[in-house]
């Protein structure tokens, strides 16, 4: 049901060139160097074709100075590098930059999407979401590959606000994470004219969830499962919803029993490309998925088992929030230079927590990070 838009063919009313996705924008995954000091990857040299376009980079997916030395090297900050932070590139992960690499993203416009669950899977940290923001970067909230993200945004979203209550001290709002899903990533894709907000002329991608009865809407909406959705739109068009309601507006879909509760699923159209592999109907795709390994099953009623966890552990350094270190750190509130927002000691920041202007005041709880006045 997602929209995709880094396909041309399939932009169903979106007015838009698609985006160009780079896993690896300066080297292959197969001959990968991991460099500090200079940019001499592969890559480095063939890097013009992306004055052109929009595109989607992964970059600085780590926390050491290997990870940092590819945002040097993409964005002229380093000698033989190319500066491609403009507004048509956004950066996926971004987790090993400093306060002056944020202002950077900001001043060009570039946005960066925050997969936090994956982030902490792998590397036991995720990106500076605070410092990120504060500095004026435009953050979107977007799913990681399956092996180590979400199964859909929705867990997304509850991730991230699992770690902002546990290790952030609530510094993003509900509202923040449910605009860091629709407006801004929006935004963050170049579409934002079209897609990410309910208005007159925009094109009707919209997801509706029932009324949880929690603190407000953007709460409701992170609580929810997949039994709570009423209707799927994209493109004005249904896609999944209450039966009820579906057969109320004509709609021909298949009858599904979400968590016991009926729902339709319009899977004629969407799933005409997997008749190729004997799935027909929505039946035979649900007994796939859950008999593969490798995959989340198409639904779950509860966390999905072997899910990532979304509490930040590095063996030997931190393991959770304590009376001692309430963010969970790995450096005691005594000593903590940001004691209530998340920041540990990472192997780029030369064995103390980030403080660019050295002022006391780490980077990610400080609102003018780059000036000590």
């Amino acid at each position: 049901f997602l929209r995709n838009i880094d396909d041309d063919q399939r932009m169903e009313g979106l007015r838009s060139t698609e985006i160009q996705y780079e896993t690896f924008p300066l080297e292959s995954s197969g001959d990968y160097s991991f460099r500090v000091g200079d940019c001499a990857y592969s890559r480095q040299s063939n890097l013009d074709y992306l004055q052109f376009g929009r595109h989607l980079l992964h970059v600085s997916e780590g926390i050491d100075a290997e990870a940092r030395n590819e945002f040097l090297c993409l964005s002229g900050g380093q000698p033989g590098g190319y500066d491609v932070t403009k507004p048509r590139s956004t950066y996926v992960h971004a987790i090993g930059l400093l306060a002056d690499d944020a202002k950077k993203l900001a001043d060009e416009g570039t946005a960066v999407v925050w997969s936090p669950r994956s982030n902490i899977a792998l590397y036991g940290n995720t990106a500076s979401v605070t410092l990120l923001r504060n500095q004026g970067v435009n953050v979107a909230l977007g799913t990681d590959w399956v092996p180590s993200g979400s199964a859909h945004l929705l867990r997304e979203m509850q991730c991230a606000a699992d770690l902002n209550d546990n290790n952030f001290n609530g510094a993003l709002s509900d509202r923040d994470l449910y605009l860091m899903m629709t407006t801004k990533a929006a935004s963050a894709m170049k579409v934002e004219q079209q897609i990410g907000r309910i208005a007159k002329g925009w094109i009707a991608d919209i997801a509706v969830y029932r009324d949880l009865k929690e603190a407000n809407a953007y709460r409701s909406l992170m609580k929810s499962e997949a039994k709570d959705t009423v209707l799927v739109l994209r493109g004005g068009k249904p896609l999944y919803g209450d039966q009820d309601l579906l057969n109320g507006i004509g709609s021909s879909c298949q009858a599904i029993d979400i968590c016991g509760v009926s729902k339709s699923i319009c899977f004629a159209d969407e799933g005409k490309g997997l008749a190729s592999t004997g799935i027909t109907d929505i039946q035979a795709l649900i007994t796939k998925m859950e008999a593969s390994s490798a995959s989340y099953p198409l639904y779950f009623c509860e966390a999905p088992k072997d899910e990532p966890s979304c509490s930040p552990v590095r063996q030997g350094e931190y393991n959770g929030p304590t009376s001692a270190d309430f963010d969970g750190d790995g450096v005691k509130d005594n000593a903590d230079n940001c004691p209530k927002v998340f920041n540990p000691i990472r192997p780029l920041d030369n064995g103390k927590q980030a403080d660019y202007d050295g002022d006391g005041l780490g980077d990610v709880c400080d609102l003018c990070p780059l000036s000590s006045d």
